[in-house]
């Protein structure tokens, strides 16, 4: 059978395919990429902008961007968005939750350098955001 693109074959089969990893890379870095422009070149005299708030900026541009790629770039989805844009925003409160909690414990509970704490969260971080995204925050219902 011939792949004809995202949208076509079963559900957890086109969201754990190469190509998907590829593309959820690529929207990834891309988000990563806009959070850095903004949190980095937003604050300072000029601007009038605080870090802290350029930092929540960032990160608010960066997620919409990561919703807007995945759903349509990454897992070739268009509409319903109401359930997709739910689901994904849970997910990423979790993670996000679950790689603060392994942050502290890693530093504060058993006296790692912050620095082994935030290689573990950007090793952790990414093939557990794909996985719950691939499987349930993107899939189609079928």
């Amino acid at each position: 059978m011939r792949w004809r693109g995202p949208r076509h074959g079963p559900g957890w089969r086109r969201a754990l395919s190469l190509g998907a990893m590829v593309r959820f890379a690529l929207v990834g870095g891309c988000a990563t990429l806009l959070y850095l422009l903004i949190s980095i070149g937003l604050p300072g005299e000029r601007t009038g902008i605080a870090p802290a708030a350029a930092h929540v900026l960032a990160l608010l541009a960066a997620t919409a961007f990561s919703y807007v790629g995945h759903h349509r770039f990454t897992f070739g989805l268009s509409g319903d968005h109401e359930r997709h844009l739910r689901r994904f925003l849970i997910c990423s409160g979790i993670l996000l939750a679950l790689s603060t909690a392994l942050s502290l414990v890693l530093t504060d509970l058993l006296r790692f350098d912050h620095r082994v704490a935030a290689l573990s969260v950007a090793v952790g971080y990414p093939p557990a955001s794909y996985l719950v995204n691939a499987l349930w925050s993107f899939r189609m219902q079928e």
